[in-house]
């Protein structure tokens, strides 16, 4: 197993998570309960929730799709490239026909 992500921020590990685990990857988490220790005599980066990939050989590809998701665009209005609708800057689906955000869609075809 390999680390790929860790925060303190333990949405955003779970988010990177979901996002590796959608683009087919095995992974686990780490210090999901040791988390709750810190600032109790436990240093701060020794119980940030960690994301580690399962298989050594997925590390590269999979650290692709964190590196993609960490440097997506998410600040501006996108336009589905199914039904043309707007959709706001938040939003990972398209609000009418749920086709994915184009950034999440290259993501994830590596």
């Amino acid at each position: 197993m390999k680390l790929l992500y860790t925060n303190d921020d333990q949405l955003l590990v779970g988010h990177i998570r979901n996002v590796v685990e959608s683009a087919g990857f095995d992974v686990c988490l780490k210090n999901e309960i040791l988390s709750s220790a810190a600032g109790g005599g436990a240093s701060p980066l020794d119980v940030w929730v960690e994301v580690w990939v399962v298989h050594d050989n997925d590390y590269g590809e999979a650290m692709k799709v964190v590196e993609n998701t960490l440097s997506a665009d998410d600040g501006q209005e996108w336009e589905c490239s199914n039904c043309k609708e707007p959709n706001g800057a938040s939003f990972m689906l398209c609000w009418n026909c749920q086709v994915e955000k184009p950034q999440i869609q290259n993501s994830l075809m590596i």
